[in-house]
């Protein structure tokens, strides 16, 4: 105990701070720093202890313990007041924030001889109105110490501490914090080290609430005079459900731009660069992105300066011209319709197999070629996202001898398959019919929808698969028969010395089909030896090998609405299958007149069976023309009406 008159002064600051760890918001400046990237606010509130300690002639006198709040601003220079009550707010997106301190807290204390505990109760009160919640922690300012110090004075050089307690009791000449009333006491952390959370919430908190903080000091009449400092930070931080808002992206039928990051959060105030989200939609252009109030075009901006919790954008899209098209990838294909209107159809079926020069046993051979697709045309009315699938014929194989027997694909959508004997036994290079190229508004290939033709809207015939060319000299015969129109083209036949002609329709060659039936294996003039009533035409599909038919090898034939039939020898081509133009919601409009076109075949002028003529062929699709290789198909927008 101090034999002289001495006086203690001890000062205790609390400095608190809102912080919401959002890079976005700088609106919260020091002067020293600049813009903070934490966004962080302080509420600093210092509290003074003092201690007076008066002693005469061994006699403790009253001494007291004040605690007095001073505040700090980011926002302005530091203002202290000695009995307000201090406070800050900060809106955040849609939520707000705030947290104060109450008017001064005073301590008193009368020192004697033995340790006592010295206590009052700082109340924090906070507002929250975000719903996830928000937390309040509490740490010193100082990374080094967590004591109350008093600077060396004169006459006694030393700097004295009270330190922070080390138990859930206060030690001798010691302090800390107690949370709701308790009488279990904690050392306040030093800054940089792990906070002791003072509130925690994971739901809004819309009206004030206060929380009690107790400070104590356990000391006796031994500590020396003068003023003891440090400082305390509260900060409060809102939880992440309250840093952002969600974003839905509606690309109303469009396709993401490829490789692009659509995201689904972004903070407050953030802006986005929409010209790295552009999406795109077949006959449309990309007008911009609307929130159901305003449309977003380009560029960086913030797409909510409502502050909504949540943002909806849906792209918005201006038709244009239209064309979709489609090539052969051996698998069905489809289209979402993008607008409601008029749209015109094209379709060209495959060619079968053949055409080559081979060379085996002995002897250079000449494949006769493929019978030629068929094209078809005409309009359909459409509604917005209905869907149509295209199926688009794959042109036949073709059997290349090299000593074993042989079987050859047909053509994708319906081509007949073939056959070829060994070369032992004669056998001649043939070849598969070609597939046909057809839109409906049901999925399946041609053959599949024979139970139901209604969806069925449009069909270009494939051709027939062609056979070998005359060994002795390579004369054009052999040749399948073209796709074609109401009807399909016979195959070709060449047999030397024979008495059956030649030309189409010879004895063996495979007959087109018709518009209500398949080709037959054999037509025209003469009548085969050995008729096998197999390889017939039927919906959807040419005709195919089945058994032995005669001898060396059989064509197939192309498909169609009915497919072509099979050849009955390796020296005749498959018969063409026949298009489809007569469903009901197949048009003529504009400039548009639906028919089907077929290489010099016969013309026919009836509306639902229309066909013209051409001699014109190649492998790109053009309109009337008749088609090499693989099929095709096109649609195009005409408009709202024809």
């Amino acid at each position: 105990m101090y034999n002289y008159f001495s006086r203690l002064f001890l000062k205790l600051k609390n400095k608190s701070k809102k912080t919401f760890n959002l890079a976005r918001f700088n609106l919260i400046r020091k002067s020293s720093i600049g813009s903070l990237n934490n966004s962080v606010f302080n509420l600093k509130h210092r509290s003074n202890i003092y201690i007076y300690m008066y002693i005469y002639n061994s006699i403790v006198g009253l001494s007291f313990l004040i605690l007095t709040f001073l505040t700090v601003s980011l926002l302005a220079p530091q203002v202290k007041t000695n009995a307000e009550t201090q406070s800050n707010n900060q809106v955040i997106g849609p939520y707000t924030m705030s947290m104060a301190t109450e008017e001064a807290v005073a301590v008193e204390i009368t020192p004697t001889a033995t340790q006592k505990v010295y206590e009052k109760t700082s109340n924090v009160t906070a507002k929250n109105t975000c719903e996830a919640g928000a937390r309040i922690t509490m740490n010193m300012s100082s990374a080094t110490t967590n004591a109350l110090t008093r600077a060396a004075v004169d006459g006694d050089l030393l700097t004295k501490e009270i330190a922070a307690t080390t138990t859930n009791a206060l030690d001798d000449n010691s302090w800390g914090y107690s949370l709701n009333n308790s009488a279990t006491y904690a050392a306040v952390p030093k800054a940089g080290v792990a906070p002791a959370v003072v509130y925690d919430a994971s739901t809004a908190q819309v009206t004030n609430l206060t929380i009690p903080v107790k400070f104590g000091v356990k000391a006796n009449d031994q500590i020396p005079s003068g003023t003891y400092v440090n400082e305390v930070v509260y900060t409060m931080t809102p939880k992440a459900g309250c840093l952002g808002y969600g974003i839905n992206w509606n690309l109303n039928g469009g396709v993401a731009k490829a490789g692009a990051t659509y995201v689904t959060t972004k903070n407050w105030g953030e802006t986005i660069n929409l010209n790295e989200l552009t999406p795109t939609k077949d006959g449309y252009t990309f007008a911009g992105w609307n929130d159901g109030t305003t449309t977003y075009t380009a560029g960086t901006v913030n797409v909510n300066s409502s502050n909504s919790k949540t943002v909806n954008l849906k792209a918005v899209w201006n038709l244009i011209s239209y064309t979709k098209d489609f090539d052969f990838t051996g698998a069905e294909q489809n289209l979402v319709v993008p607008h409601t209107g008029y749209y015109k159809l094209e379709v060209w079926g495959a060619q079968g197999g053949g055409g080559e020069v081979v060379s085996g046993g002995g002897y250079t051979k000449t494949a006769g070629r493929g019978g030629y697709g068929a094209y078809s045309v005409g309009v359909v009315n459409l509604n917005k996202d209905a869907r149509v699938y295209v199926n688009v014929g794959g042109q036949g194989g073709m059997c290349k001898l090299t000593g074993g027997a042989c079987y050859s694909s047909g053509g994708y959508n319906g081509g007949g398959y073939a056959w070829s004997d060994t070369l032992a036994n004669g056998g001649q290079e043939t070849s598969g019919g070609g597939g046909a190229t057809h839109i409906a508004t049901t999925s399946g290939l041609l053959f599949n929808l024979a139970s139901d033709k209604q969806p069925i809207l449009i069909v270009a015939a494939g051709g027939g698969g062609g056979g070998e060319v005359s060994r002795v000299s390579n004369i054009a015969r052999g040749e399948g028969g073209d796709g074609g129109g109401v009807v399909g083209i016979h195959g070709n036949d060449y047999s030397p010395g024979s008495p059956h002609s030649q030309g189409r329709g010879a004895a063996y060659s495979g007959k087109g089909a018709s518009f209500s039936a398949g080709g037959g294996n054999g037509g025209g003039s003469g009548t085969p030896s050995v008729n096998y009533n197999v390889g017939v035409g039927y919906f959807g599909h040419g005709g195919e090998y089945g058994s032995r038919i005669e001898c060396c090898g059989n064509s197939g034939g192309g498909g169609g609405w009915y497919g072509g039939g099979i050849s009955l020898r390796g020296h005749s081509g498959g018969g063409g299958g026949s298009s489809y133009i007569g469903s009901s919601k197949l048009l003529s409009g504009g400039a548009v007149i639906k028919h089907s076109t077929c290489f010099e075949c016969s013309s026919f002028s009836q509306p639902d069976s229309m066909t013209s003529t051409t001699s014109q062929f190649s492998g790109t699709a053009i309109a009337d023309y008749a088609k090499t290789g693989n099929g095709y198909a096109k649609i195009t927008y005409l408009g709202d009406g024809i």
